[in-house]
């Protein structure tokens, strides 16, 4: 879902999230908007094989 101004999109972080060399696994339950945690998911090693769309970004 987006926030009103449509700039920021949110979902549910219990979702499983499968994986096929990382097992089944789900994000972490906090917010993704501190430095810490958007560096660490930038670094995950699964997501270098994808291309965000120009539309998508972390920040």
């Amino acid at each position: 879902s987006f926030d009103e101004e449509k700039e920021r999109m949110c979902w549910d972080a219990t979702t499983p999230i499968p994986s096929s060399e990382h097992g089944v696994r789900r994000w972490p339950a906090i917010t993704m908007h501190s430095d810490e945690t958007l560096e660490a998911v930038r670094k995950h090693p699964e997501l270098d094989k994808y291309q965000w769309p120009a539309h998508l970004e972390f920040r």
